[in-house]
Protein backbone atom coordinates (compact mmCIF):
# COMPACT_ATOMS: atom_id res chain seq x y z
CA UNK A 1 0.00 0.00 0.00
CA UNK A 2 1.54 3.67 -0.95
CA UNK A 3 2.56 5.84 1.88
CA UNK A 4 0.77 9.34 1.21
CA UNK A 5 2.77 11.72 -0.66
CA UNK A 6 2.86 13.87 1.87
CA UNK A 7 4.79 11.81 4.45
CA UNK A 8 7.59 10.90 1.95
CA UNK A 9 11.43 11.97 2.71
CA UNK A 10 13.14 14.15 4.32
CA UNK A 11 9.55 14.90 6.50
CA UNK A 12 10.06 11.13 8.18
CA UNK A 13 13.31 11.50 9.39
CA UNK A 14 11.35 13.72 12.45
CA UNK A 15 9.04 11.10 13.10
CA UNK A 16 12.03 8.99 14.73
CA UNK A 17 12.58 11.31 17.39
CA UNK A 18 9.10 12.13 18.86
CA UNK A 19 8.41 10.64 22.01
CA UNK A 20 5.53 7.83 22.37
CA UNK A 21 2.62 10.30 23.90
CA UNK A 22 3.04 12.25 20.72
CA UNK A 23 2.47 9.05 18.73
CA UNK A 24 -0.71 8.94 20.41
CA UNK A 25 -1.66 12.49 19.99
CA UNK A 26 -0.90 12.23 16.44
CA UNK A 27 -3.20 8.88 15.93
CA UNK A 28 -6.12 10.38 18.11
CA UNK A 29 -5.59 13.24 15.48
CA UNK A 30 -5.38 11.81 12.80
CA UNK A 31 -8.40 9.01 13.70
CA UNK A 32 -10.45 12.20 14.24
CA UNK A 33 -9.77 14.22 11.52
CA UNK A 34 -10.81 11.45 8.96
CA UNK A 35 -13.84 10.43 10.57
CA UNK A 36 -16.08 11.27 7.48
CA UNK A 37 -13.57 9.38 5.26
CA UNK A 38 -13.51 6.42 8.21
CA UNK A 39 -17.18 5.74 7.56
CA UNK A 40 -16.38 3.81 4.31
CA UNK A 41 -15.28 0.29 5.18
CA UNK A 42 -13.00 0.17 2.20
CA UNK A 43 -11.52 3.96 3.16
CA UNK A 44 -11.26 2.74 7.38
CA UNK A 45 -9.05 -0.56 6.48
CA UNK A 46 -6.92 1.37 4.08
CA UNK A 47 -6.40 4.41 6.51
CA UNK A 48 -5.93 2.47 9.32
CA UNK A 49 -3.11 0.36 7.43
CA UNK A 50 -1.13 3.29 6.03
CA UNK A 51 -1.23 4.74 9.41
CA UNK A 52 1.32 1.95 10.44
CA UNK A 53 3.52 2.64 7.03
CA UNK A 54 5.19 5.69 8.18
CA UNK A 55 8.23 4.20 9.94
CA UNK A 56 9.12 1.35 12.55
CA UNK A 57 7.92 3.73 15.53
CA UNK A 58 4.78 4.23 14.09
CA UNK A 59 4.15 0.42 13.43
CA UNK A 60 4.76 -0.28 17.14
CA UNK A 61 2.02 2.84 18.49
CA UNK A 62 -0.63 1.90 15.90
CA UNK A 63 -0.61 -1.65 16.25
CA UNK A 64 0.03 -1.13 20.09
CA UNK A 65 -2.88 1.37 20.21
CA UNK A 66 -6.64 -0.24 20.34
CA UNK A 67 -9.04 2.57 19.83
CA UNK A 68 -7.75 2.13 16.17
CA UNK A 69 -8.90 -0.95 15.50
CA UNK A 70 -12.25 -1.24 17.28
CA UNK A 71 -14.62 -0.71 13.99
CA UNK A 72 -14.14 -3.74 12.37
CA UNK A 73 -16.97 -3.84 9.09
CA UNK A 74 -17.06 -8.01 8.18
CA UNK A 75 -17.48 -7.98 4.64
CA UNK A 76 -13.72 -7.67 5.34
CA UNK A 77 -11.03 -9.80 3.93
CA UNK A 78 -11.05 -12.21 6.72
CA UNK A 79 -7.58 -12.07 7.49
CA UNK A 80 -8.22 -8.04 8.05
CA UNK A 81 -11.02 -9.15 10.28
CA UNK A 82 -8.80 -11.24 12.77
CA UNK A 83 -6.09 -8.33 12.60
CA UNK A 84 -8.37 -5.83 13.60
CA UNK A 85 -9.98 -8.48 16.46
CA UNK A 86 -6.46 -9.24 18.35
CA UNK A 87 -4.91 -5.67 18.16
CA UNK A 88 -8.38 -4.17 19.52
CA UNK A 89 -7.64 -6.66 22.17
CA UNK A 90 -10.86 -8.31 21.95
CA UNK A 91 -13.57 -6.22 23.58
CA UNK A 92 -14.89 -2.81 23.06
CA UNK A 93 -15.47 -3.82 19.19
CA UNK A 94 -17.91 -1.72 17.04
CA UNK A 95 -18.82 -4.61 14.61
CA UNK A 96 -20.53 -3.55 10.87
CA UNK A 97 -21.63 -5.93 8.54
CA UNK A 98 -23.82 -5.08 5.38
CA UNK A 99 -24.54 -7.86 3.56
CA UNK A 100 -25.30 -6.45 0.31
CA UNK A 101 -22.24 -7.06 -1.15
CA UNK A 102 -23.32 -10.70 -1.45
CA UNK A 103 -24.76 -9.90 -4.72
CA UNK A 104 -25.93 -14.07 -5.80
CA UNK A 105 -26.67 -15.78 -3.01
CA UNK A 106 -26.14 -18.97 -5.00
CA UNK A 107 -22.91 -17.96 -5.55
CA UNK A 108 -20.16 -20.29 -3.48
CA UNK A 109 -18.11 -17.53 -2.34
CA UNK A 110 -21.05 -16.01 -1.15
CA UNK A 111 -21.90 -18.90 0.91
CA UNK A 112 -18.74 -19.10 2.36
CA UNK A 113 -18.85 -15.77 3.45
CA UNK A 114 -22.37 -15.61 5.52
CA UNK A 115 -20.64 -18.81 7.20
CA UNK A 116 -17.41 -17.04 7.81
CA UNK A 117 -19.63 -14.18 9.15
CA UNK A 118 -21.83 -16.46 11.27
CA UNK A 119 -19.25 -18.44 12.91
CA UNK A 120 -17.29 -15.25 13.48
CA UNK A 121 -20.62 -13.22 15.23
CA UNK A 122 -21.27 -16.63 17.78
CA UNK A 123 -17.42 -16.96 18.67
CA UNK A 124 -17.12 -13.30 19.59
CA UNK A 125 -20.67 -11.45 20.62
CA UNK A 126 -18.46 -11.13 24.23
CA UNK A 127 -16.05 -8.94 22.53
CA UNK A 128 -18.79 -6.12 21.34
CA UNK A 129 -19.89 -2.92 22.11
CA UNK A 130 -22.00 -2.03 19.12
CA UNK A 131 -23.51 -4.39 16.52
CA UNK A 132 -24.68 -3.16 13.36
CA UNK A 133 -26.33 -5.17 11.07
CA UNK A 134 -27.80 -4.83 7.64
CA UNK A 135 -28.78 -8.00 6.39
CA UNK A 136 -30.74 -8.02 3.04
CA UNK A 137 -30.86 -11.64 1.51
CA UNK A 138 -33.20 -14.37 2.58
CA UNK A 139 -29.69 -16.79 2.94
CA UNK A 140 -28.01 -14.59 4.62
CA UNK A 141 -31.20 -13.68 6.93
CA UNK A 142 -31.53 -17.92 8.01
CA UNK A 143 -27.81 -18.37 8.45
CA UNK A 144 -27.33 -15.09 10.78
CA UNK A 145 -30.73 -15.81 12.67
CA UNK A 146 -29.55 -18.29 14.87
CA UNK A 147 -26.16 -16.74 15.65
CA UNK A 148 -28.31 -13.51 16.79
CA UNK A 149 -29.69 -16.07 20.15
CA UNK A 150 -25.92 -15.91 21.43
CA UNK A 151 -25.57 -13.93 24.63
CA UNK A 152 -24.09 -10.49 24.48
CA UNK A 153 -22.81 -9.25 27.95
CA UNK A 154 -21.04 -5.88 27.03
CA UNK A 155 -23.18 -4.99 24.25
CA UNK A 156 -24.58 -1.68 24.06
CA UNK A 157 -26.23 -0.69 20.94
CA UNK A 158 -27.79 -2.70 18.53
CA UNK A 159 -28.88 -1.65 15.05
CA UNK A 160 -30.94 -4.38 12.86
CA UNK A 161 -31.92 -3.67 9.28
CA UNK A 162 -33.82 -6.37 7.64
CA UNK A 163 -34.46 -6.07 3.62
CA UNK A 164 -37.94 -5.68 2.89
CA UNK A 165 -38.17 -9.53 1.56
CA UNK A 166 -37.00 -10.93 4.67
CA UNK A 167 -40.32 -11.76 6.91
CA UNK A 168 -38.78 -14.44 9.46
CA UNK A 169 -35.99 -13.77 11.62
CA UNK A 170 -35.43 -15.40 15.10
CA UNK A 171 -36.88 -12.69 17.80
CA UNK A 172 -35.13 -14.20 20.84
CA UNK A 173 -32.42 -12.00 20.82
CA UNK A 174 -29.32 -12.62 22.37
CA UNK A 175 -31.38 -14.92 24.10
CA UNK A 176 -32.87 -12.13 26.39
CA UNK A 177 -29.12 -11.69 27.87
CA UNK A 178 -27.65 -8.64 27.33
CA UNK A 179 -27.62 -6.65 30.70
CA UNK A 180 -25.28 -3.47 29.29
CA UNK A 181 -27.89 -3.00 26.63
CA UNK A 182 -28.96 0.67 26.10
CA UNK A 183 -29.79 1.58 22.89
CA UNK A 184 -31.68 -0.16 20.11
CA UNK A 185 -32.89 0.23 16.45
CA UNK A 186 -34.99 -1.93 13.99
CA UNK A 187 -35.06 -0.96 10.68
CA UNK A 188 -38.06 -3.94 9.84
CA UNK A 189 -41.74 -4.52 10.13
CA UNK A 190 -41.23 -7.92 12.18
CA UNK A 191 -42.25 -7.94 15.90
CA UNK A 192 -39.37 -8.25 18.58
CA UNK A 193 -38.91 -9.74 22.25
CA UNK A 194 -37.66 -6.67 23.71
CA UNK A 195 -39.34 -6.93 27.49
CA UNK A 196 -36.37 -8.87 29.04
CA UNK A 197 -34.16 -5.71 28.31
CA UNK A 198 -34.66 -3.76 31.02
CA UNK A 199 -31.86 -1.65 30.65
CA UNK A 200 -32.86 0.15 27.37
CA UNK A 201 -33.04 3.43 27.19
CA UNK A 202 -33.35 4.28 23.88
CA UNK A 203 -35.65 2.70 21.02
CA UNK A 204 -35.84 3.23 17.49
CA UNK A 205 -38.48 0.89 15.62
CA UNK A 206 -40.57 0.77 12.41
CA UNK A 207 -44.28 -0.09 12.81
CA UNK A 208 -46.36 -2.02 10.26
CA UNK A 209 -50.01 -3.45 10.98
CA UNK A 210 -48.19 -6.82 11.45
CA UNK A 211 -46.22 -5.80 14.20
CA UNK A 212 -47.26 -2.82 15.61
CA UNK A 213 -49.59 -3.88 18.47
CA UNK A 214 -46.53 -6.04 19.86
CA UNK A 215 -43.80 -3.76 19.52
CA UNK A 216 -45.83 -0.87 21.56
CA UNK A 217 -46.89 -3.97 24.51
CA UNK A 218 -43.01 -4.33 24.18
CA UNK A 219 -42.34 -0.92 24.81
CA UNK A 220 -44.78 -0.23 27.55
CA UNK A 221 -43.06 -2.87 29.25
CA UNK A 222 -39.44 -1.22 28.92
CA UNK A 223 -39.19 0.78 32.66
CA UNK A 224 -36.39 2.47 31.39
CA UNK A 225 -37.19 4.01 27.82
CA UNK A 226 -36.28 7.36 27.69
CA UNK A 227 -36.18 8.36 24.13
CA UNK A 228 -38.49 6.26 21.58
CA UNK A 229 -38.70 6.83 17.77
CA UNK A 230 -41.51 5.22 15.47
CA UNK A 231 -41.52 5.54 11.97
CA UNK A 232 -43.94 4.11 9.84
CA UNK A 233 -44.18 2.57 6.13
CA UNK A 234 -46.60 4.89 5.11
CA UNK A 235 -49.69 2.86 4.62
CA UNK A 236 -53.21 3.96 5.84
CA UNK A 237 -52.65 0.75 8.23
CA UNK A 238 -49.64 1.21 9.96
CA UNK A 239 -51.39 1.56 13.21
CA UNK A 240 -53.96 -0.84 13.81
CA UNK A 241 -57.48 0.53 15.24
CA UNK A 242 -56.56 -0.32 19.38
CA UNK A 243 -58.03 0.01 22.69
CA UNK A 244 -58.09 3.49 23.32
CA UNK A 245 -55.43 4.66 26.27
CA UNK A 246 -54.66 1.50 26.04
CA UNK A 247 -50.94 1.54 26.95
CA UNK A 248 -48.86 4.08 28.97
CA UNK A 249 -45.13 4.49 28.33
CA UNK A 250 -44.65 5.95 31.87
CA UNK A 251 -40.66 6.87 31.38
CA UNK A 252 -40.70 8.25 28.10
CA UNK A 253 -39.09 11.84 27.95
CA UNK A 254 -39.18 12.21 23.99
CA UNK A 255 -41.09 10.72 21.18
CA UNK A 256 -40.29 11.23 17.43
CA UNK A 257 -43.18 10.02 14.82
CA UNK A 258 -42.03 10.06 11.51
CA UNK A 259 -43.29 7.91 7.73
CA UNK A 260 -46.74 7.99 8.80
CA UNK A 261 -50.12 9.23 7.61
CA UNK A 262 -52.12 11.52 9.66
CA UNK A 263 -54.58 8.63 10.00
CA UNK A 264 -52.10 6.56 11.73
CA UNK A 265 -50.77 8.90 13.82
CA UNK A 266 -53.99 9.93 15.33
CA UNK A 267 -55.11 5.98 16.03
CA UNK A 268 -51.35 5.79 17.82
CA UNK A 269 -51.57 9.22 19.87
CA UNK A 270 -54.86 7.86 20.90
CA UNK A 271 -53.71 4.57 22.19
CA UNK A 272 -50.92 5.99 24.76
CA UNK A 273 -50.30 7.84 27.25
CA UNK A 274 -46.94 10.01 28.01
CA UNK A 275 -47.37 11.58 31.79
CA UNK A 276 -43.54 12.42 31.66
CA UNK A 277 -43.23 13.49 27.83
CA UNK A 278 -41.30 16.87 28.29
CA UNK A 279 -39.91 16.50 23.87
CA UNK A 280 -42.55 15.55 20.49
CA UNK A 281 -42.01 15.26 16.87
CA UNK A 282 -44.28 14.16 14.21
CA UNK A 283 -43.79 14.07 10.70
CA UNK A 284 -46.69 12.72 9.29
CA UNK A 285 -48.77 12.61 5.47
CA UNK A 286 -51.80 14.18 5.74
CA UNK A 287 -54.31 12.01 4.55
CA UNK A 288 -58.25 11.74 4.10
CA UNK A 289 -60.91 9.59 5.20
CA UNK A 290 -64.29 10.24 3.25
CA UNK A 291 -63.25 13.25 2.17
CA UNK A 292 -62.27 15.27 5.65
CA UNK A 293 -58.80 15.98 5.84
CA UNK A 294 -57.69 14.64 9.13
CA UNK A 295 -54.15 16.18 10.64
CA UNK A 296 -52.91 15.45 14.12
CA UNK A 297 -52.67 18.37 15.86
CA UNK A 298 -51.16 18.96 19.73
CA UNK A 299 -54.95 18.18 20.98
CA UNK A 300 -54.48 14.84 19.74
CA UNK A 301 -51.54 15.35 22.12
CA UNK A 302 -53.46 16.63 25.18
CA UNK A 303 -54.73 13.56 26.72
CA UNK A 304 -50.63 12.02 26.86
CA UNK A 305 -48.54 14.63 27.99
CA UNK A 306 -48.53 16.87 31.12
CA UNK A 307 -49.16 20.34 28.97
CA UNK A 308 -51.42 22.14 31.39
CA UNK A 309 -48.71 24.12 33.03
CA UNK A 310 -46.35 23.96 30.01
CA UNK A 311 -47.90 26.89 27.90
CA UNK A 312 -45.20 28.54 25.56
CA UNK A 313 -44.55 31.66 24.78
CA UNK A 314 -43.98 30.92 21.40
CA UNK A 315 -44.76 29.40 18.46
CA UNK A 316 -43.01 28.86 15.31
CA UNK A 317 -44.97 28.45 11.81
CA UNK A 318 -43.24 27.80 8.72
CA UNK A 319 -45.52 27.13 5.06
CA UNK A 320 -43.78 25.93 2.29
CA UNK A 321 -46.15 24.50 -0.84
CA UNK A 322 -46.33 21.14 0.12
CA UNK A 323 -45.34 21.36 3.87
CA UNK A 324 -46.59 22.89 6.67
CA UNK A 325 -44.03 23.16 10.02
CA UNK A 326 -45.00 23.97 13.61
CA UNK A 327 -42.89 24.34 16.83
CA UNK A 328 -42.47 25.20 20.01
CA UNK A 329 -39.70 25.08 22.34
CA UNK A 330 -39.92 25.91 25.93
CA UNK A 331 -41.01 24.45 28.29
CA UNK A 332 -42.36 21.67 26.15
CA UNK A 333 -40.85 20.85 22.46
CA UNK A 334 -43.33 20.54 19.77
CA UNK A 335 -41.98 20.05 16.16
CA UNK A 336 -44.41 19.22 14.12
CA UNK A 337 -44.01 18.74 10.32
CA UNK A 338 -47.24 17.65 7.77
CA UNK A 339 -46.75 16.81 4.31
CA UNK A 340 -49.68 17.55 1.87
CA UNK A 341 -48.64 15.88 -1.61
CA UNK A 342 -51.06 12.99 -1.08
CA UNK A 343 -54.01 15.52 -0.56
CA UNK A 344 -53.68 16.59 -4.04
CA UNK A 345 -55.69 13.81 -5.51
CA UNK A 346 -58.49 13.69 -3.07
CA UNK A 347 -59.14 17.56 -2.52
CA UNK A 348 -58.86 19.99 -4.80
CA UNK A 349 -57.34 23.51 -5.16
CA UNK A 350 -59.02 26.32 -3.63
CA UNK A 351 -61.17 23.95 -1.21
CA UNK A 352 -62.47 25.85 1.56
CA UNK A 353 -61.49 22.67 3.78
CA UNK A 354 -57.68 23.30 3.22
CA UNK A 355 -57.56 27.03 4.67
CA UNK A 356 -60.18 25.55 7.66
CA UNK A 357 -57.62 22.83 8.54
CA UNK A 358 -54.23 24.52 8.31
CA UNK A 359 -55.69 27.60 10.72
CA UNK A 360 -57.12 24.86 12.51
CA UNK A 361 -53.94 22.97 12.79
CA UNK A 362 -51.73 26.38 13.63
CA UNK A 363 -54.24 27.64 16.01
CA UNK A 364 -54.92 24.55 18.44
CA UNK A 365 -53.23 25.05 21.15
CA UNK A 366 -55.32 25.25 23.87
CA UNK A 367 -53.68 27.71 25.40
CA UNK A 368 -53.50 30.56 22.32
CA UNK A 369 -56.40 32.40 24.37
CA UNK A 370 -55.58 32.31 27.92
CA UNK A 371 -52.22 34.78 27.20
CA UNK A 372 -49.59 32.60 26.75
CA UNK A 373 -48.40 32.89 23.34
CA UNK A 374 -47.10 36.44 23.43
CA UNK A 375 -44.49 35.63 20.16
CA UNK A 376 -45.30 34.71 16.99
CA UNK A 377 -42.78 33.71 14.22
CA UNK A 378 -43.70 32.70 10.76
CA UNK A 379 -42.04 32.24 7.24
CA UNK A 380 -44.50 32.01 4.84
CA UNK A 381 -42.41 30.80 1.62
CA UNK A 382 -45.75 30.85 -1.34
CA UNK A 383 -45.64 32.90 -3.37
CA UNK A 384 -49.11 34.21 -4.66
CA UNK A 385 -50.45 33.47 -8.35
CA UNK A 386 -46.91 31.58 -9.16
CA UNK A 387 -45.46 28.53 -9.48
CA UNK A 388 -47.17 24.92 -9.66
CA UNK A 389 -50.40 25.50 -8.30
CA UNK A 390 -50.80 23.00 -4.94
CA UNK A 391 -53.29 22.74 -2.19
CA UNK A 392 -51.32 24.72 -0.12
CA UNK A 393 -49.77 28.18 -2.36
CA UNK A 394 -53.79 28.14 -3.50
CA UNK A 395 -55.09 29.00 0.10
CA UNK A 396 -56.53 32.82 -0.03
CA UNK A 397 -54.21 34.43 1.98
CA UNK A 398 -55.67 37.39 3.35
CA UNK A 399 -58.25 34.72 4.41
CA UNK A 400 -55.65 32.70 5.79
CA UNK A 401 -54.00 36.14 7.70
CA UNK A 402 -57.33 37.33 9.18
CA UNK A 403 -57.99 34.06 10.66
CA UNK A 404 -54.92 33.28 12.07
CA UNK A 405 -54.41 36.83 13.55
CA UNK A 406 -57.97 36.25 15.22
CA UNK A 407 -56.36 32.91 17.30
CA UNK A 408 -53.78 34.38 18.39
CA UNK A 409 -55.30 37.46 20.00
CA UNK A 410 -52.51 38.34 22.64
CA UNK A 411 -49.21 38.77 20.39
CA UNK A 412 -47.07 40.90 21.50
CA UNK A 413 -44.20 40.49 19.30
CA UNK A 414 -44.60 39.46 15.45
CA UNK A 415 -41.86 38.32 13.37
CA UNK A 416 -42.55 37.54 9.69
CA UNK A 417 -40.54 36.12 6.83
CA UNK A 418 -40.89 35.42 2.69
CA UNK A 419 -44.36 36.71 1.30
CA UNK A 420 -45.90 38.36 3.27
CA UNK A 421 -47.72 41.49 1.57
CA UNK A 422 -51.10 40.18 2.78
CA UNK A 423 -50.24 40.02 6.67
CA UNK A 424 -49.18 43.52 6.74
CA UNK A 425 -52.35 44.47 4.58
CA UNK A 426 -54.38 43.00 7.29
CA UNK A 427 -52.60 44.15 10.23
CA UNK A 428 -53.46 47.71 8.92
CA UNK A 429 -57.01 47.11 8.19
CA UNK A 430 -57.98 47.74 11.75
CA UNK A 431 -56.48 48.19 14.99
CA UNK A 432 -58.34 45.77 16.28
CA UNK A 433 -56.15 42.89 14.52
CA UNK A 434 -53.33 41.75 17.24
CA UNK A 435 -54.56 44.89 19.37
CA UNK A 436 -51.28 44.07 21.94
CA UNK A 437 -48.87 43.98 19.10
CA UNK A 438 -45.99 46.17 20.29
CA UNK A 439 -42.87 45.03 17.97
CA UNK A 440 -43.52 43.77 14.13
CA UNK A 441 -40.53 42.02 12.94
CA UNK A 442 -39.92 41.98 9.30
CA UNK A 443 -36.89 39.38 8.06
CA UNK A 444 -35.95 38.53 4.50
CA UNK A 445 -39.16 40.31 2.97
CA UNK A 446 -40.37 39.61 -0.71
CA UNK A 447 -43.39 41.63 -2.23
CA UNK A 448 -44.62 42.62 -5.54
CA UNK A 449 -45.01 45.64 -4.15
CA UNK A 450 -42.65 47.22 -2.43
CA UNK A 451 -43.77 51.11 -2.73
CA UNK A 452 -47.40 49.80 -1.45
CA UNK A 453 -45.60 47.59 1.38
CA UNK A 454 -43.78 50.34 2.54
CA UNK A 455 -46.53 52.56 3.10
CA UNK A 456 -48.70 50.07 5.22
CA UNK A 457 -45.76 49.93 7.78
CA UNK A 458 -45.35 53.80 7.85
CA UNK A 459 -49.30 53.48 8.23
CA UNK A 460 -49.13 50.91 10.98
CA UNK A 461 -46.77 52.75 12.84
CA UNK A 462 -48.61 55.99 12.77
CA UNK A 463 -51.60 54.71 14.25
CA UNK A 464 -50.19 52.05 16.58
CA UNK A 465 -48.55 54.53 19.13
CA UNK A 466 -45.86 52.90 20.37
CA UNK A 467 -44.86 50.02 17.96
CA UNK A 468 -41.83 49.22 17.23
CA UNK A 469 -40.90 48.23 13.37
CA UNK A 470 -37.74 46.64 12.62
CA UNK A 471 -36.42 44.49 9.87
CA UNK A 472 -35.68 43.95 6.22
CA UNK A 473 -38.20 45.25 3.36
Amino acid sequence: MAIPHHLHLPHLAAFHRLAPEIWTKIIDDYMTTLEAELQSPIKRLQLTLQLGMINSDSRAMVLNHPFVWRTIHLQWPGDAVDLFLDRAQKRGISLYLNTSQVLDPNDARARASVQRWALFLQTNMASFQDLDLNITTDSAARALSSVLTTPAPYLQTFTLALGPRIVDCNSNLFSCQAPNLRRARFNTSLPWNLRYFESLTDITARVGYSNCEQMLSELESLPKVVTISLAGNGSFDDVPSLQPASLTFLSCLQLQIKGMTSFSVRRLLATIRLPALKELKIDETISCDNEELIPSTILQVLPSAPLANACPKSVFVTIYPNRVKLRTEEPFKFHYTSDWRLVHTAVPPRDERILQTVVGMITAFPFVIDDGVTELTIHHHNRPNRGALTVLNAIDTHLFWRHLFHAYPHIRTLVLAGWVDEAIAVIRESTDVLPDLSQLDVKKTNTETEMLFAQSLEHIKQVRQGIQIVGQF
